[in-house]
């Protein structure tokens, strides 16, 4: 014998209850991912200011084996190889990876400084890769 539904059951779903389950998803993934890329770039952030700051002591230690800072032309690049014709003590600080930030670009070096107080400045032209916008990330912050 076969069952009879009651006049208001039915056996599926609707095409409007697929969609309204599917834009809650949609929307629920939305939210995760902007939650993710979000954090993203407040690690990149960090992690380009925690890179400076460690340039500023890897130049220190540079001024004190060389007695001098890097020249612009030398720029970052004489932490990493040691500068042509330079006679003084040089010791390989860091590698030519660590001049990269986090947005694929290399962190930049001028000397001498118009921003930071230091004699130099470091700095990474951030998320939007444009030199002397607000997200830059330097040496005078």
């Amino acid at each position: 014998m076969k069952a009879k539904l009651a006049p208001f059951s039915r056996g599926g779903f609707t095409l409007m209850e697929m969609m309204l389950v599917l834009s809650i998803i949609a929307i629920i993934v939305g939210v995760a991912v902007n939650a993710i890329t979000g954090g993203q770039q407040q690690a990149d952030i960090a992690a380009a200011q925690i890179k400076v700051a460690n340039f500023n002591t890897k130049l220190t230690g540079f001024k004190t084996t060389a007695l001098r800072y890097p020249t612009q032309a030398e720029g970052l690049e004489a932490l990493a190889k040691k500068p042509a014709g330079l006679k003084k003590p040089w010791v390989q600080s860091l590698h030519e990876d660590d001049l990269i930030d986090p947005w694929g670009e290399k962190f930049q070096y001028r000397s001498p400084a118009k921003r930071s107080l230091e004699p130099y400045d470091v700095f990474s032209k951030g998320p939007d890769k444009l030199e002397g916008t607000d997200d830059d990330i330097g040496n005078w912050r």
